[in-house]
């Protein structure tokens, strides 16, 4: 005999457990059982916040990139150099014939 549980911890974390091959199951001490669907929530809704945190954080790594990029422009660095030290790669402009783009500020 296979069974599933569902649990929802006293911590908001939650999990999945199956047994086999047990007649009595003794569940962990403050959880909440699930249903399946409950579970399948759960699950969808951390994995949506785990990915947007995701993205947000590979924003903000962009960001400084790009910030430090520029920082470096400022200082009179070479382009190149600026990208390559920073990790910031300029888009290409299609219309300046592959060249990036100048650097954006006043003088």
């Amino acid at each position: 005999m296979t069974e599933t549980f569902y649990y929802l911890y006293p911590d908001g974390s939650f999990a999945k457990r199956t047994v086999t091959g047990v007649d009595h199951v003794r569940h962990p001490d403050g959880v909440v059982l699930l249903t399946e669907q409950e579970y399948a929530q759960k699950l969808a809704e951390f994995e949506a916040q785990q990915e947007a945190d995701e993205a947000a954080a590979r924003e903000a790594e962009l960001a400084q990139r790009r910030a430090d990029y520029e920082a470096l422009l400022a200082l009179g660095m070479p382009e190149e150099t600026a990208s390559r030290l920073s990790g910031y790669t300029p888009p290409v402009d299609a219309e300046s014939g592959g060249e990036p783009p100048a650097s954006e500020g006043g003088d």
